[in-house]
């Protein structure tokens, strides 16, 4: 009896940080002086219900590493883990051997942040009781500290756990995001929402949520901010531009900056108080409507501008899914940005087209001029370099047209 009362349940964190608890008694990472003995547990661990095999356990361990004799380091490792946990718990026994074989002892009381996190999900989107749901979906995302395992991340099984409980954890984020928009607790969706992005900063569907939160409250410049920022990561990190649903989003938002009752005096004093330096940089939806809008001028008198392309490229040959073809680029727009901006007219509009290109209408319906202003951006684009360039930009000049004259 006084040894069934002193038996507690035992916690592992396998998220952020490796730990095992009971409460009282805790066994970190730092503790155990060794990463495979840490991968070791966790595999056995995360491995639960199954038995598993000698070979299995050393493939998932060294991953094809050169070993003089892979059985005997494991025997060799699986003892000094039972010696580190006996030290602090020594009345347990957590790993069973067997021929050939290796078992999580199913007789411990044991709990995981990793089932905690699978299994308030599962009650979460099951339950009927949206209160219920709420909390349940709540608890889960709390499990979800960090990464999984991040002192083992390289390995091949690690990686792919991550990867299942991370989407696990993405998923329970959208299901709240729901139930909480639905229950107008738009602050909290923001706080969900913002904690979520520090962990998947480039999740497009979670950039969406948070400024669906940010309008609700009526924060339309908060609103706007998050969409540029959604729009620019998109683009230095996957080369893409925002989906449709989150440009309708930027849309949204400027519709809802807008406010009735006033005079067109009153609207035309307020708009001339913004005033700006330099070109016009706009979201290339907001791009195209410019576009439209001097296509139809042209129908009706000469054009007034010219459109340009203008493409960045590696000075020498980079593979292009290369980091470094990455970095070259990135560096190369971020200084061709500024550039951009400080150095064409108050009338030129500016967009980013892709993740190498930008697209531009200049003031101008010479495309004699339009080639000399881009001369001069070519040669403020070399020399703003801090050492010896890294790309070039290739320019195409194209004088906007009516559709019939093309």
């Amino acid at each position: 009896m006084g040894n069934e009362e002193k038996k507690k349940r035992i916690y592992i964190q396998l998220f952020d940080q490796f730990c095992i608890s009971d409460g009282e008694i805790s066994l970190r990472e730092e503790e155990m002086h060794s990463k495979m003995l840490l991968k070791l547990f966790s595999y056995i661990y995360t491995h639960k219900r199954k038995v598993i095999t000698t070979e299995e356990l050393i493939d998932a361990l060294w991953e094809g590493e050169e070993s003089a004799n892979p059985p005997g380091a494991l025997k060799n490792l699986v003892y000094r883990l039972r010696n580190i946990l006996k030290e602090k718990w020594p009345e347990e026994e957590f790993i069973l051997t067997a021929r050939g074989s290796y078992q999580w002892n199913h007789e411990v009381d044991s709990m995981s942040d990793t089932e905690m996190l699978k299994d308030f999900y599962q009650l979460g989107i099951k339950e009927e009781n949206l209160e219920l749901s709420r909390e349940h979906l709540l608890k889960a995302i709390e499990q979800y500290r960090g990464e999984f395992l991040p002192k083992a991340s390289r390995s091949a099984w690690v990686i792919s756990e991550g990867t299942f409980y991370h989407s696990i954890y993405l998923s329970a984020v959208k299901e709240l995001a729901k139930l909480l928009e639905h229950q107008k607790e738009y602050e909290l969706l923001e706080e969900v929402c913002n904690e979520a992005l520090k962990r998947d900063l480039l999740n497009e569907e979670l950039h969406g949520w948070f400024i669906k939160a940010l309008l609700h409250q009526k924060k339309v410049s908060l609103a706007e901010g998050q969409y540029k920022k959604a729009a620019d990561l998109l683009y230095e990190n996957l080369g893409v531009s925002p989906s449709d649903e989150l440009k309708n989003l930027y849309q949204e938002f400027l519709k809802k900056n807008h406010r009735t009752g006033e005079n067109i005096l009153f609207i035309q004093e307020e708009l001339s108080q913004s005033e700006r330096k330099g070109a016009f940089f706009c979201e290339y939806g907001i791009f195209k409507e410019i576009f439209l809008l001097e296509e139809a001028k042209a129908k009706r008198e000469d054009s007034t501008v010219c459109l340009v392309l203008i493409t960045l490229e590696p000075l020498w040959d980079v593979e292009r899914v290369s980091q470094e073809y990455l970095k070259i680029i990135n560096e190369g727009m971020e200084i061709l940005h500024t550039i951009l901006i400080e150095k064409l007219r108050v009338a030129d509009v500016v967009s980013r087209y892709s993740f190498s290109q930008y697209i531009l209408m200049l003031s101008s319906n010479q495309e004699d001029i339009a080639g000399k202003v881009m001369e001069r951006i070519k040669t403020h684009f070399s020399h703003s370099y801090k050492r010896k360039p890294r790309a070039r930009l290739r320019v195409e000049i194209e004088r906007v047209r009516a559709k019939n004259e093309r």
